[in-house]
C-alpha cells in the first residue's frame, strides 16, 4: 500500500491531466459500444474460484480484468454468485450500469438473486 501512495504523490499536474483526458476518451468509447443498453452483464472474473493454495498475487491482475473497467468508469456494479462453474467451483456474475444508475443495478441484482435461488 505504501508504494502505491508514494507513487500517487509523485504524479504531477500534467500527468494527472493526461490521465483524465484518457479516461474521458475511454468513457466515450464505452458509451458508444454499449449504445442504449441499460445494464451490462459479464462474468465477475474470467475463471472460477481458484484453489485455496494458489498465491493471490499470481491471480490478482486477471481477477480484476472484468471489474476494473467499470470501476475506472465510475459505474455502479454488483457481483452475485450464480451457481457452480467448472469442476463444481463457485462462479459469479457482474451487473453494471452507467454512472448514477445505482438503483437499476440493485433492482436487477435483487431480481437475479431471487431467480437464481429458485
Amino acid at each position: 500500500v505504501r508504494g502505491k501512495i508514494e507513487r500517487c504523490l509523485e504524479v504531477g499536474d500534467a500527468e494527472a491531466a493526461a490521465a483524465e483526458r484518457e479516461r474521458a476518451e475511454y468513457r466515450a468509447r464505452v458509451a458508444e459500444t454499449v449504445g442504449g443498453l441499460d445494464l451490462v452483464v459479464t462474468p465477475t472474473v474470467p475463471f472460477v474460484a481458484p484453489p485455496a493454495d494458489v498465491d493471490e498475487l499470481e491471480i490478482r491482475a486477471g481477477g480484476t480484468s472484468l471489474t476494473y473497467p467499470f470501476s475506472s468508469l465510475g459505474w455502479p456494479a454488483l457481483a452475485l454468485p450464480c451457481g457452480p462453474g467448472e469442476d463444481g467451483l463457485p462462479a459469479s456474475v457482474q451487473l453494471a450500469a452507467r454512472a448514477g444508475d445505482d438503483a437499476r443495478v440493485l433492482a436487477a441484482g435483487r431480481l437475479l438473486a431471487q431467480r437464481l435461488a429458485t
